[in-house]
């Protein structure tokens, strides 16, 4: 399973749920891949933000603008990952098998998000 966190560093329930995340990882490990697809236009911005607030998984946007472009227009095209409006942060996906099969607008909640976790790496 894949969980796809969209986030900004201006926005302040993306930066809540952090520690939240990070707990996340710590408790699946290998089980469970994190990313983050951070919205920030200054790439400096999400560097500050990820030292800051102590991310312990991967950020897919950092390598360079083009990238982030790119990362986005496929994503846009194919599955719809970072298509909703900024004004929406956070978002989160959950991916199985290549395929979303969840979606969670707005701040994640921990007992739907354990509950969700744990019942598909049951399946």
């Amino acid at each position: 399973m894949v969980v796809i966190n969209n986030w900004a560093s201006w926005c302040t329930p993306c930066i809540a749920e952090i520690p939240f995340l990070n707990q996340l990882q710590e408790k699946y490990g290998t089980q469970v891949h994190f990313l983050s697809f951070s919205h920030d236009k200054d790439t400096s911005a999400t560097v500050q933000a990820i030292k800051q607030h102590h991310f312990n998984w991967k950020e897919i946007t950092l390598f360079d603008y083009q990238f982030k472009q790119s990362i986005k227009s496929k994503f846009n095209e194919n599955v719809g990952i970072v298509s909703l409006n900024v004004n929406e942060l956070p978002f989160t996906h959950f991916v199985k098998n290549g395929k979303i099969i969840f979606t969670k607008k707005r701040q994640l909640d921990s007992l739907e998000t354990v509950k969700l976790i744990e019942s598909h790496l049951k399946k």
